[in-house]
């Protein structure tokens, strides 16, 4: 497939509280999955993901890199020009769905290292459209 224009949506839920995030992006299929660049702020944000795992990547004042792959854990890599560190996670559940006009994706995972675990399920909407519309 090629490059095309798409619709981002992501809800966040935590703690009992949801949020929501949306973006255009571009979507691109890549070597070993499948890829969605967007802005967020004033970062690039990128999602790269296949049927076994899920990377988030940002790029900029508030940058950060995770590997997410169910039943494993891992790290979120904060780097930014105030705080800079490691979280570890655990991902508990993965899934992805394809079809012709877009991706779904689950993914729930905790943060570790702390007595009150947080648990974070965010539900991933990629609607692809065309440019000419």
């Amino acid at each position: 497939m090629l490059p095309c224009g798409c619709e981002l949506k992501i809800v966040t839920e935590s703690g009992g509280e949801t949020s929501l995030f949306q973006s255009k992006g571009e979507f691109e299929s890549a070597d070993g999955g499948e890829r969605v660049r967007y802005h967020v702020e004033d970062d690039e944000g990128e999602l790269f993901y296949s049927e076994d795992f899920f990377e988030n990547c940002r790029r900029g004042k508030c940058a950060l890199k995770a590997r997410f792959c169910e039943g494993a854990e891992s790290e979120i890599i904060l780097g930014s020009s105030d705080l800079t560190g490691k979280i570890p996670v655990r991902t508990s559940r993965y899934r992805l769905e394809k079809d012709e006009t877009g991706r779904q994706i689950e993914l729930c995972y905790e943060l570790l290292g702390s007595k009150n675990i947080q648990t974070f399920l965010l539900k991933i909407q990629i609607v692809f459209f065309s440019e000419e519309k």
